[in-house]
């Protein structure tokens, strides 16, 4: 069973364990556990018409040009999440993203750690989205595990050492996936 299969998310350790890049789907049985949070940064290429607005983009702006997006192998036409424009160009490989962007391929959000160099040299131009649906403090992924299966002693040690850097940013606890999160 694929973790898309098993949770809707994506990175699959096998049928009982999972990590995910996106929160998981209220409907799963699981339990989920924040670990590490990712900040992004909206950018474009210099001379992409999105640079040159003076202003932070809207929608309609988006819409018309090519956004790089990652995509899940297993499942191409799977969730979006962030998604503005119309014309998407999905890439399953984090670098072959980064090297369309920089080649001027379209925008993209990236990992801040990524694109800092890249925006610092003026090879990137960070962008400004109106209205922007990104957590400022960034993105988080989480690991998880089905209710019925609880981890083992090498499996709590594991969870409990990649939580630590989130937990030092006073980000704690889990949840019940299968609850209601409103």
């Amino acid at each position: 069973m694929t973790i898309a299969q098993a949770t809707d998310t994506r990175v699959d350790i096998d049928s009982r364990n999972c990590f995910s890049p996106t929160p998981l789907d209220p409907k799963a049985l699981h339990y989920g556990y924040p670990l590490l949070r990712i900040g992004t940064r909206p950018v474009a290429p210099p001379g992409h018409p999105l640079t040159s607005l003076g202003r932070p983009a809207r929608r309609d702006d988006l819409e018309p040009h090519v956004q790089l997006v990652l995509s899940d192998p297993v499942d191409p036409c799977g969730a979006n999440y962030g998604r503005s424009s119309a014309r998407l160009w999905r890439l399953v490989d984090l670098r072959r993203q980064f090297d369309f962007l920089l080649a001027g391929f379209g925008w993209c959000c990236m990992p801040e750690r990524l694109v800092a160099a890249p925006v610092a040299d003026g090879r990137l131009i960070a962008i400004e989205i109106e209205d922007d649906p990104t957590p400022k403090e960034g993105l988080v992924s989480y690991a998880a595990h089905r209710r019925d299966h609880m981890l083992g002693p090498a499996g709590r040690w594991l969870l409990a050492t990649l939580r630590q850097p989130l937990e030092r940013q006073g980000i704690q606890g889990s949840y019940d996936c299968s609850a209601p999160t409103w």
